[in-house]
């Protein structure tokens, strides 16, 4: 425990504000999940393409001896749905972004009208 405490103490952080930390980062993954994750679909094409040009000259590269496809499966179309899922967050931020750019402009010209017509 003092150790965490330490480590802690280099963040300025106590166990209060790790738990809050985790409790909002946990949250924010889950609403990700939610929202994201089940409309994301990986086709084995993607899976074999992705075996194939990038896990088996990585491990031929590393002198590792490679896992059949059968085995990497799971971990590939893990990763490629989070590969997915973060441009799909990343178009709804930039969306978003946008938006609000879009009311700002809106509403400063609306100050604007209001200060010409006083």
């Amino acid at each position: 425990m003092d150790d965490t405490k330490r480590i802690l103490e280099k963040f300025d952080m106590d166990l209060k504000d790790f738990r809050l930390f985790l409790t909002e980062k946990i949250l924010y993954e889950k609403v990700i999940e939610d929202k994201f994750k089940p409309g994301v679909v990986i086709e084995f094409s993607d899976i074999e393409e992705f075996y194939k040009n990038d896990y088996l000259p990585s491990r031929k590269k590393l002198g590792i001896e490679p896992k059949s496809i059968i085995d990497m499966t799971p971990i590939i179309e893990n990763f490629l749905r989070g590969r997915k899922v973060r441009k799909e967050l990343s178009q709804w931020l930039e969306g978003i972004k946008a938006s609000y750019s879009i009311k700002n402009i809106l509403s400063d010209e609306r100050k604007r009208d209001e200060e010409e017509a006083n």
